[in-house]
């Protein structure tokens, strides 16, 4: 028998109270067996309801406040692994 596989979604969200729930259902249900949550200064009550779903759910959610742009003007994104070219 093989080793078990636990799935872990991650999510970097801001002011998405109207779908975190949705979402977050849908991928338990088809896909994740736990969330990581990482708020970026949601304003909407996106932290608080997802720290309530955290109540019942396998979710680990934290906030991180800081800037929403890189100094390349992209989203605050990491870069990517690999180089184009």
């Amino acid at each position: 028998m093989g080793v078990p596989v636990n799935v872990v979604g991650l999510y970097l969200i801001r002011n998405e109270v109207d779908l975190i729930e949705t979402n977050l259902l849908h991928h338990f249900d088809t896909a994740i067996d736990e969330a990581i949550v990482v708020d970026n200064g949601s304003t909407d009550g996106t932290f608080e309801r997802v720290a309530s779903l955290a109540a019942s759910m396998p979710i680990r959610v934290t906030r991180e406040d800081g800037p929403t742009t890189s100094r390349r003007g992209s989203p605050g994104w990491p870069m990517p692994p690999w180089r184009p070219g």
